[in-house]
């Protein structure tokens, strides 16, 4: 799991509570937005909205070329028949940041927050109290706008603004985390904002248990099954936080599993330590594969282009017949009953495929990172067979981009292949049983 997996799920969290509005509104840029693809001091910033509700993006990320801090940023909207101006003093945008800020969000009976210096994670009815959770921006305080005759309570201060009408108040929330729990109470009742760091709102994932949405935080992805959580993981230590709104429903969670710690209050979650113990953790196989070098040279494939910008071509099939050739037996007893296996290749070359029984099982194009294959699926013909890994090394005039900091390897490919480290790696599955605090241990 990479970590734009994170970043992707937090992306996905917001479409699925927003998409539908999404979909419906128009575009809208700035007057002095960037001048082209080619401006890299411009901030890049836009509107989607329809009517008195939208979302401002902002992205100052770019792949491969860090883009400039932007200091004493202000944004001015219009948005139905009012203007908006956000947030309440200039901020600073770091170079790498990418957000969405919502535009007059309903949170719910009656409380509308007319702007937010705080990404929209999700929506949660918890206890039959509407909760919006947030995620802070890098570097930018998070504020709320909201009806000045609404009561606030929680761990906010209210801002003062030459920017904002009479009928509406600005609130910031200084320590975004597991304690920053706002009640606004409106017109129609009580609702609540969380506000997560940037770190924890990349840990946030919403999972359904027992008919209802929770929201939990784990570094690892977490899978619900009826009343059941499960985690795929492959550390020997993992923390697991569920929601619990209030200071005193916090301990609404038990889990049966293995826990390491009794559960423990952090804010307004309950957090446990998990321990995968003998059946779960980075683990290391009984005995190391075994690798046999079948071929060790290879022919260099021909520098090819594709497409109409006559980028980089993958080798051809044709190719492998002439590659490197390696042989790797693992151990008995791989991979384990309980989970999964990976098999952690790292190696110099351009690309690189692995085949079992002669069937083609993974391929790979050489940019740094270990290459990782799954084993689980091919457990019975791998024990039979072996794999074979074959590597092509990259063509002298050949034009393949990596990131700077593995331009060194990618060169080493134009001269040599070899495979430099075979290792197994021992993901195991936890499985935890949810019981409500009112229910018995049995």
């Amino acid at each position: 799991m990479r970590p734009s997996f994170a970043a992707l799920r937090l992306q996905h969290l917001l479409i699925r509570d927003s998409g539908a509005a999404l979909a419906g509104m128009p575009l809208f840029l700035p007057d002095d937005g960037p001048a082209g693809l080619d401006d890299r001091t411009s901030l890049r910033w836009s509107v989607r909205s329809r009517g008195d509700h939208g979302l401002l993006f902002v992205n100052n990320h770019q792949p491969h070329e860090p883009l400039p801090d932007h200091e004493r940023v202000r944004f001015q909207v219009c948005l139905g028949e009012r203007t908006l101006t956000l947030p309440a003093r200039r901020v600073t945008i770091p170079s790498g940041a990418h957000f969405v800020w919502p535009l007059g969000y309903e949170a719910g009976r009656g409380v509308r927050v007319e702007w937010a210096s705080a990404q929209l994670v999700t929506r949660l009815e918890l206890d039959g109290t509407p909760v919006s959770v947030f995620a802070a921006t890098a570097g930018v305080t998070p504020q709320f706008c909201l009806p000045s005759d609404a009561v606030v309570s929680g761990p906010a201060r209210v801002e003062t603004s030459d920017a904002q009408d009479a009928d509406r108040m600005v609130v910031s929330v200084p320590e975004p985390g597991p304690e920053a729990l706002l009640t606004v109470t409106g017109p129609e009742g009580p609702i609540r904002l969380l506000v997560l760091s940037e770190e924890q709102a990349l840990q946030a994932q919403r999972v359904r248990i027992g008919g209802v949405d929770r929201l939990v935080l784990c570094d690892e992805p977490v899978l619900a099954d009826g009343d059941s959580l499960r985690i795929h993981t492959a550390r020997t230590r993992l923390e697991l936080a569920a929601l619990g709104v209030e200071r005193e429903a916090a301990a609404a969670y038990r889990l049966i599993g293995p826990c390491l710690s009794e559960p423990r209050t952090d804010g307004v979650f309950t957090r446990w330590t998990l321990a995968p113990g003998a059946a779960g953790g980075r683990t290391a196989s009984p005995r190391p594969p075994t690798v046999e070098c079948v071929r060790a040279e290879a022919v260099v494939p021909p520098a090819r282009t594709g497409g109409s910008h006559r980028r980089a071509s993958a080798p051809l099939d044709a190719d492998f017949d002439n590659a490197a050739v390696y042989r790797i037996t693992l151990p008995a007893g791989t991979p384990a009953a309980d989970g999964e296996e990976l098999l952690r290749l790292t190696y110099t070359g351009d690309a690189a495929r692995a085949y079992v029984d002669g069937q083609l099982i993974a391929d790979h194009f050489w940019y740094g990172p270990a290459w990782e294959i799954g084993l689980r699926r091919f457990a019975d013909t791998v024990a039979e067979h072996g794999i074979e890994l074959r590597i092509l090394p990259l063509a002298p005039d050949g034009k393949v981009y990596v990131d700077a900091t593995a331009r060194r390897g990618l060169e080493a490919a134009r001269k040599r292949v070899s495979l430099d480290g075979v290792d197994l790696v021992s993901v195991r599955r936890i499985t935890l049983t949810v019981l409500s605090g009112s229910e018995d241990d049995e």
